[in-house]
C-alpha cells in the first residue's frame, strides 16, 4: 500500500505550542511522521512524507501550503493520506485524541474508526473524543488539507493529543512515546486495509 503522511505545520506556519514545556506541534508531528514512515516501510508499505524538514511546503501562504499537501496525495497516487496534528485549546483541561474526515460517509470514516480504535487500545489513558451522532467515531469538518486531496481518496486528520493539557504535552514531548504512537497508527491503517477486502 502507498501512504502519504502529512506532518502538520512547519516554519513559518508553526502550529500549536505547549504552555508548560514549550513542546511545538511542528516538531512533534515531523518526528512522529518519520517514525511512522519507518514503521510502515518495515511492514511492507511505501510511505511518503509531505515534508521532511522543519519547513512547510509553501512558506508564503498558509492556504497554499495546505492545498499543496492534499495535491501531493494525487500526484503520488497513494492509497490513503494521514495528516498528523497536535491539538490545543484555551481550556487546559481538554484532553484526548480525535480524528477528522470531510462531511459525508465514505471509506475515510472507516479509516478514522480503525485509527481511533487502535490508538485507544494502545493508549487507554488517552481519552477518545468521538462524534457518534452519525454512527461512527470520526468528527467531520471542511478542512482544506483534506479537501485539496483527490475526492475519492481515503484521507483523515488525526489529532494525537492536546499540547494545551499539561500531562498530554509532557507525553507528546517524550520521544520514547513515538514508536508506540507510530505502531498504533500503523496498525490502524493495516486493520482498515484488511477490512476493505
Amino acid at each position: 500500500m502507498k501512504i502519504l503522511i502529512d506532518p502538520g505545520h512547519g516554519i513559518p506556519h508553526t502550529g500549536a505550542k505547549g504552555r508548560m514545556l514549550g513542546i511545538e506541534e511542528r516538531i512533534t508531528t515531523l518526528r512522529v511522521g518519520h517514525v511512522l514512515k519507518s514503521w510502515l516501510e518495515a511492514h511492507g508499505h511505501t510511505a511518503y512524507l509531505t515534508r521532511t524538514t522543519d519547513q512547510c511546503i509553501i512558506k508564503s501562504d498558509r492556504s497554499s501550503d495546505l492545498r499543496a499537501r492534499g495535491v501531493m496525495a494525487g500526484r503520488l497516487q497513494v492509497h490513503l493520506m494521514l495528516s498528523i496534528h497536535c491539538n490545543s485549546v484555551a481550556d487546559s483541561r481538554a484532553n484526548g485524541c480525535e480524528c477528522f474526515t470531510l462531511p459525508g460517509q465514505d471509506t475515510s470514516d472507516l479509516l478514522a474508526d480503525e485509527l481511533l480504535r487502535s490508538y485507544r487500545t494502545s493508549f487507554p489513558q488517552i481519552r477518545l473524543r468521538a462524534d457518534l451522532r452519525d454512527g461512527d467515531l470520526d468528527k467531520e469538518a471542511d478542512l482544506l488539507v483534506l479537501k485539496a486531496a483527490p475526492p475519492r481518496l481515503p484521507k483523515v486528520l488525526f489529532e494525537l493529543a492536546f499540547l494545551s493539557n499539561q500531562q498530554e504535552e509532557a507525553w507528546l514531548g517524550d520521544p520514547a512515546n513515538y514508536p508506540g504512537i507510530a505502531a498504533a497508527l500503523g496498525r490502524g491503517i493495516e486493520n482498515w486495509s484488511k477490512n476493505l477486502r
